[in-house]
């Protein structure tokens, strides 16, 4: 098998210079290409075809977040986002970055900030490789999924809670999601979406500042209100008690995850039972299979985003596998089945 070949995207030279470094300690990783703004980024991409493109966002002539529209338009190819945790605007682009079409954002690596040289190579090495493996298709832009035209199936009960797990490629899908629910949405709205330390605030941030109802980082011992999704911070496990509260764990990782799918979704179908609804949609590995499967058994209604929806299958295809789900779901299925709960539930 070929080595993964690179092309850098970055106007510091001496940001460069250490990805440059960080990345060759690979035997696997070739770097390819060097670009140092973005129209000179869109137009190498397009010549040599990388396997993966690391992107700075702040870049001269263009921006990164109109590279990454450019390209995934013209030349789908996974793209890694380079970004700065401590710039708030930055985070923000990060999070418009993954609904463009993205595979990844990561912090950009620093020698500054006591992690070691070998620490910050394995992160970033790591990243490299995963996003490798993704296969990406053109994307277009959209800002809300239409109604879909086949009989939808209707809700047989009243709902009380809603409970989503994403990892690679879940951004854009939750962001599509929660813009489809209105505003007096009666249900709270669970989320568990794996993503890099640092950018769990800007995700809430963004979401709630782009969709109708309230979005928030989520807080120990909270209330969980309707019309209000709560996103599972970094580093805690995220629970519901039976009062209704949410409730961080602080436990060690499931599945390597922390917070985990799979957490939420057991506490989700231990409180709310056959009132709840659980969605796994695109990621890596198996997080949050049990969980549902759990849910279900508890008499949840349940999804699983189908293959053509995801950026990738792996946490659908294991809730496929270990019989969580009978069938996969359209996006467009999941989201109107939501809204119909939320109409049956408010009545």
């Amino acid at each position: 098998m070929g080595k993964i070949r690179v092309l850098l995207v970055e106007d510091s030279p001496t940001q460069r210079i250490l990805e440059k470094k960080l990345l060759e300690n690979d035997p696997e990783i070739e770097i390819i290409g060097e670009a140092t703004d973005g129209e000179e980024a869109v137009e190498k991409a397009l010549e040599l075809k990388p396997d993966v493109i690391l992107l700075d966002l702040q870049l001269p002539k263009m921006d990164g977040l109109e590279v990454i529209k450019k390209i995934m338009s013209k030349e789908p190819i996974p793209i890694l986002v380079l970004s700065s945790v401590v710039n708030k605007s930055e985070k923000f682009s990060s999070m418009e970055a993954l609904r463009r079409g993205a595979v990844n954002v990561m912090e950009k690596p620093s020698i500054e900030k006591g992690q070691s040289w070998m620490q910050i190579a394995s992160e970033i090495i790591k990243n490299v490789k995963e996003v490798s493996k993704v296969h990406v298709v053109p994307h277009i832009e959209i800002s809300t999924i239409a109604p879909p035209k086949p009989k939808v199936e209707m809700p047989e009960h009243e709902f009380e809670a809603v409970a989503i797990g994403a990892s690679t490629g879940g951004p854009k899908l939750i962001h599509q999601i929660l813009s489809a629910l209105p505003v007096d949405y009666p249900m709270p709205v669970f989320i568990v979406q794996h993503i890099a330390p640092g950018f769990d605030e800007g995700f809430a941030e963004w979401l709630d500042k782009t969709v109708s109802i309230k979005v928030k980082l989520a807080k120990s011992s909270e209330d969980a209100h309707p019309a209000t999704a709560y996103v599972a911070p970094v580093g805690y496990h995220m629970k519901v008690t039976p009062e209704r509260k949410i409730y961080l764990d602080d436990g060690p990782p499931v599945n390597n995850q922390k917070p985990s799918a799979d957490v939420l979704f057991e506490s989700v179908a231990e409180v709310y039972g056959d009132k709840a609804i659980g969605v796994i949609l695109s990621g890596m590995g198996r997080d949050g299979a049990a969980g549902l499967k759990k849910m279900k058994e508890r008499g949840a209604k349940v999804f699983a985003l189908r293959a053509e929806d995801c950026v990738v299958f792996g946490m659908p295809g294991a809730a496929v596998e270990i019989g969580a789900v009978e069938k996969t779901s359209s996006l467009k299925e999941i989201i109107e089945f939501l809204v119909k709960a939320g109409e049956v539930s408010r009545k």
